[in-house]
């Protein structure tokens, strides 16, 4: 069970279910509320993934509902993880889930070195390629040797965005408040928030210069740098511009499994899951990506990439090594990383969260307003921050503010978020909110309360 499936497989699937066809039943975060009777054990894999959080309606954690649902038929819920939430590890720190660990791989080979390169260095050293001279060097070594790599670069397209040279100006989506990615396969700059895309333009369309500049790097970029650099290069895509078609993902991997590419280049969907006994080197382009986002889970999910992406190197009889390129060599959630020292990593995480008071020290309610009109969103933000202090005790209230995108798909969005241990009064002043808000402002705010939020966006 999962989206890609079309209306009628969906229901064949169900029937199949409903009428005791089968037993075990696979699938992504809708699969929990498969309708089977007598449910003997579920099981969440990979169950840090911020993915088992559904962020439209109707909004559920996964987790939680594989927690209900094992209450209901009396059977155990098993969360298995590499990298586990730091919600999770600590409920089994405190005995609230029972924790089974194992420290080595299945089939006892070990785990990979990996090795931090300061690109800070490259820079000096006059080295302004994507690939510092340590990844040149294992990549080459690595095909060589007739050996498969895995890189990882979590940005896609082949531009990050376009500037003009003379105004300076940012070409931007109309509709959102980010710039467009330069797809090179269409020639076209695309907004990966609403899909809006336009042509290439020739022109400045603020000055008419005809300087326009190609900024950043996405996977496209990497590939053509990759087969441009090296001899023998077969480069495997995968992102989701080259899985968009139905059975992509396995195509592409079965491609790869065949090795007829010996580079599989993509996004964090690398990073979880493969296991290609011939890869002996993983590589991380640029590990700032996902520490740098405006986050209080950013150093969380950081360490979680990178030691899961680090996992698919040296899975077969040949040792793996790893080559993680930052700016960051000495963040905790990369050095920690580079020791695959979980322990490490959850001792200094919690000491902030305690801190800032973050979840898993508290519990937390994010809410999203939104209106097209900017002058009625600041007014009704501002009531509603009026009326959830006169209706709430013992929480913290944060905002209004901008959302990190603050205009996405034509609609101005702040955010308000709420901390609580005992949320009570939190629940009954959201209820009552909704319906004074409904009424009042007549459709022109929407207004989302999403308990326990992933996603700051």
């Amino acid at each position: 069970l999962h989206s890609k499936l079309s209306a009628g497989e969906r229901y064949d699937e169900y029937r199949r279910i409903l009428n005791s066809e089968v037993k075990i039943v696979v699938g992504a975060r809708s699969a929990v509320f498969a309708p089977l009777e007598k449910i003997g054990l579920i099981i969440l894999d990979e169950e840090h993934d911020p993915s088992y959080k559904q962020e439209s309606k109707p909004r559920y954690q996964t987790t939680q509902i594989a927690r209900i649902r094992g209450q209901y038929h009396n059977c155990p819920v098993i969360l298995g993880s590499a990298t586990p939430s730091l919600e999770s590890y600590s409920r089994g720190q405190k005995g609230i889930y029972d924790l089974y660990e194992l420290p080595k791989r299945i089939n006892q080979f070990p785990l990979p070195k990996i090795e931090l390169i300061d690109m800070a260095d490259e820079i000096r050293n006059k080295n302004y390629s994507l690939f510092s001279k340590a990844m040149k060097e294992q990549i080459q070594t690595c095909l060589d040797h007739d050996e498969q790599v895995i890189l990882l670069l979590n940005k896609r397209g082949y531009a990050t965005y376009v500037r003009c040279l003379d105004c300076g100006e940012v070409i931007k989506c109309p509709h959102c408040d980010v710039t467009l990615t330069y797809h090179k396969a269409d020639h076209k700059l695309r907004c990966h928030y609403c899909e809006h895309q336009i042509e290439m333009p020739r022109l400045c369309p603020h000055c008419s210069s005809e300087r326009l500049k190609l900024v950043g790097a996405g996977t496209q970029k990497v590939e053509e740098q990759l087969e441009t650099i090296f001899d023998g290069a077969k480069v495997i895509r995968y992102d989701v511009d080259t899985t968009k078609q139905k059975d992509g993902h396995q195509k592409l991997l079965d491609k790869f499994a065949r090795k007829e590419g010996n580079i599989l280049l993509g996004t964090q969907m690398i990073a979880k899951g493969l296991d290609f006994e011939n890869v002996t080197f993983v590589g991380v382009l640029n590990a700032d990506l996902s520490l740098n986002v405006p986050d209080f889970r950013a150093s969380e999910r950081t360490f979680q990439l990178l030691c899961q992406v680090a996992g698919r190197s040296g899975r077969g009889s040949k040792a793996g090594t790893v080559l993680i390129q930052t700016y960051n060599p000495e963040h905790y959630a990369i050095t920690c990383a580079s020791h695959h020292d979980y322990q490490a990593f959850y001792q200094q995480e919690m000491l902030y969260r305690q801190k800032a008071l973050y979840p898993p020290y508290c519990h937390m309610v994010s809410i999203l307003i939104q209106s097209k009109h900017e002058d009625i969103l600041q007014i009704a933000c501002q009531d509603i921050k009026n009326y959830l202090l006169a209706h709430t005790h013992q929480c913290k209230i944060l905002g209004p503010a901008h959302s990190v995108i603050y205009k996405m798909q034509d609609l101005y969005r702040q955010r308000i978020l709420i901390k609580f241990v005992q949320g009570k009064d939190v629940y009954e002043a959201l209820k009552t909110m909704n319906d004074f808000y409904n009424k009042k402002q007549k459709g022109k705010v929407t207004v989302i309360c999403d308990f326990n939020p992933y996603s700051q966006i």
